[in-house]
């Protein structure tokens, strides 16, 4: 039974029909903050370079891609700035990303400024699919000026 914002009701179903994808998703972990890392510091598990334990909830009626990009340019501070190097390899004064959703660096991808894919998803509850595990990996380049760095990543759901 359906009710909408006149009151009118109707009750029943009907076969065959394509419903429109829908999915949404929400990033429960608003920082991440990797501390005080030293300049040529490589992607590998455990820290200092992963950071674990971001949650994601992913609501969805269907297939889904769990997709996660960042910005090309991070501000330092007190100055400078450092650039996202799409193919793992940093350079002076550049960094990498991975993501992976269950915190095993061999199945991660590299982050681009543009969306990757790192997992997928099927049909969630309508209270989605929690996933506690998210994980981010950091390489730097060296050299690279020390500062705190500040930039933007970007998580998306998509068909």
């Amino acid at each position: 039974k359906a009710t909408d914002s006149v009151s009118n009701t109707g009750t029943g179903t009907k076969q065959n029909l394509t419903m429109a994808w829908y999915g949404e998703i929400a990033v429960n972990t608003g920082t991440i903050n990797w501390g005080e890392v030293t300049a040529g510091l490589d992607f590998a598990e455990g820290d200092p370079s992963e950071e674990t334990s971001i949650s994601i909830t992913y609501i969805c009626n269907g297939v889904y891609n769990q997709q996660v990009k960042a910005d090309t340019s991070w501000s330092g501070s007190p100055s400078g700035s450092v650039t996202l190097n799409t193919g793992g390899i940093p350079g002076a004064n550049e960094f990498s990303l991975k993501a992976d959703d269950d915190g095993t660096l061999d199945a991660a991808v590299t982050v681009s400024n543009s969306y990757q894919t790192f997992d997928t998803g099927t049909l969630t509850s309508e209270s989605g699919n929690a996933e506690t595990g998210n994980s981010l990996w950091l390489k730097l380049g060296t050299p690279c000026t020390k500062a705190t760095y500040s930039g933007t990543m970007y998580y998306q759901i998509a068909q």
